[in-house]
């Protein structure tokens, strides 16, 4: 069984690596807003450039390549953990909240990856993973929807990942902060250019969505800079949309793990995710009826 997940995790170019973001509260890093920003627009204006014609196909697969596609890892999750430590963090495994987990240490990816990296994006702890999730994930949830598929076929989709080859039976973890990053992706996707099968509404708010390409003397050109705080909240945290974790005897090790961490730092008062219920609040409002199939559900409490 363990060597066939290895085998999956190698086919599928598995984005597993999990990270501890509790720990990472202890460890802040510089702001890396200005710099991943610079860098997806980068890579979108060379996109564009060297898209022959306004084929929204191929545009989407010189998007895809320069920011989604990786072997094991996307590249702008490779981009992003060679900024150094004084923009990322690695938790070590046996200062992490899962030391001592009874399946951690034997999971498929931790085995090939390791612990993942953490940024400090704009005041939000983020996993380094979550910049590939929402370029990966997010470009299938399109694909999905386009085959006529709904947006709830697409979330459900995203979910059955993380309860399987992405999630519990590669990493033990089920991460709601990674559903979050998906389905941003695909706002990010639907926006691309304004001739999409799916049009323009966004599937958040409703509303038309700003193009990020138009079409001019036959060459796509990028007419609106892309911003990640246009996308990134605390639903992307994983100190606050709590994750779930594979097995009872699991989950109590990593939350006394966490208690342990919080009660000794003294971190907003809390013990127990989320560190930081208020933001619980507004990531429901902001969500809505979406909430149950983003957010964890003591976030929705």
């Amino acid at each position: 069984m363990k060597i066939s997940l290895l085998v999956l995790c190698l086919f599928l170019n598995v984005l597993a690596s999990e990270i501890d973001s509790y720990t990472a509260l202890l460890n802040p890093r510089e702001n890396s807003i200005e710099i991943l920003n610079a860098e997806i627009n980068k890579r979108l204006r060379k996109a564009a450039k060297r898209t022959k014609g306004c084929d929204l196909k191929k545009l989407r697969r010189k998007v895809f390549r320069r920011t989604g596609k990786g072997f094991f890892f996307s590249r702008i999750e490779v981009h992003a953990n060679k900024l150094g430590k004084e923009y990322t963090f690695e938790a070590k495994f046996k200062e992490s909240v899962y030391q001592g987990s009874p399946f951690f240490y034997k999971s498929p990816a931790f085995m090939l990856y390791g612990l993942g990296e953490t940024l400090n994006i704009n005041q939000h702890i983020v996993g380094s993973d979550k910049l590939g999730h929402f370029f990966h994930e997010g470009i299938w949830y399109l694909q999905k929807m386009e085959k006529a598929e709904t947006l709830e076929q697409a979330l459900e989709f995203g979910r059955t990942q993380e309860r399987t080859y992405y999630g519990l039976d590669t990493t033990g973890v089920f991460s709601h902060a990674d559903l979050v990053a998906n389905f941003n992706g695909l706002r990010f996707w639907l926006a691309l250019t304004p001739n999409g099968k799916l049009g323009l509404d966004d599937p958040l708010t409703g509303e038309k969505l700003q193009p990020y390409f138009e079409c001019k003397n036959d060459q796509w050109e990028l007419v609106r800079s892309f911003d990640w705080m246009d996308y990134i909240d605390h639903g992307w945290e994983e100190h606050i949309n709590c994750s779930d974790y594979k097995g009872e005897k699991n989950q109590k090790v990593i939350a006394r793990n966490i208690k342990s961490l919080l009660e000794s730092s003294k971190i907003a008062g809390q013990t127990h995710c989320p560190v930081f219920p208020k933001f619980c609040v507004d990531l429901t409002s902001k969500y809505g009826q979406l909430s149950t199939s983003l957010l964890h559900p003591v976030c929705q409490r």
